[in-house]
């Protein structure tokens, strides 16, 4: 949902493009739209928490940082964003495939 009111305002169609493969040890998530992008200072802030450009249309600026706390914390993964204005956005998102344990998530309480 975010794709959409982010990354494709202002436009009347667009693609987002999601590829899910894995190798020996990760399941790979790589994303990647053709909407508005972001620029490069905007990229360096992406995951920061309560960093929005739509502060004043009521975003909250939590989306991206809690992925990358999902991936990095909670899956033990990695997440790279790339990004031009104009030319869309990519994420690529790593995670191992067999964890040593049930993540606490996941347990029945």
């Amino acid at each position: 949902m975010n794709s959409l009111i982010h990354g494709f305002e202002g436009r009347d169609n667009g693609v987002m493009d999601i590829k899910i493969t894995s190798d020996e040890t990760n399941l790979i998530i790589d994303y990647k739209d053709n909407g508005n992008g972001v620029t490069s200072e905007q990229l360096t802030k992406l995951f920061d928490p309560f960093f929005t450009t739509k502060r004043d249309q009521g975003g909250s600026g939590l989306g991206t940082h809690i992925m990358f706390n999902l991936v990095k914390q909670t899956l033990s993964g990695s997440i790279d964003a790339t990004s031009e204005p104009d030319k869309g956005l990519r994420y690529y998102i790593q995670f191992p495939k067999n964890m040593a344990k049930p993540l606490p998530i996941f347990e029945k309480y």
